[in-house]
């Protein structure tokens, strides 16, 4: 499988088909706090936010911290 270095997430898994992507998956340790997403991103400079952080902050005034707190 190959990997990639980004900016925002560090060395994240790419895999390039379902079965690279099943085998990641399903060789996940239960033991372990990691957090796999998939938001169907077509870039991975792009962050992750809530529905509610990106609409709040339109008008700038909020940040991601202010809504988890």
């Amino acid at each position: 499988m190959e990997y990639v270095d980004s900016n925002l997430f560090g060395v994240v898994a790419a895999p390039r088909g379902l079965c690279e992507l099943l085998d990641l998956v399903s060789n996940h340790a239960g033991d372990r706090k990691n957090v796999y997403l998939w938001r169907g991103q077509g870039d991975i400079s792009w962050p992750i936010h809530s529905s509610a952080y990106r609409r709040l902050s339109l008008d700038g005034k909020v940040t991601e911290s202010e809504i988890c707190s």
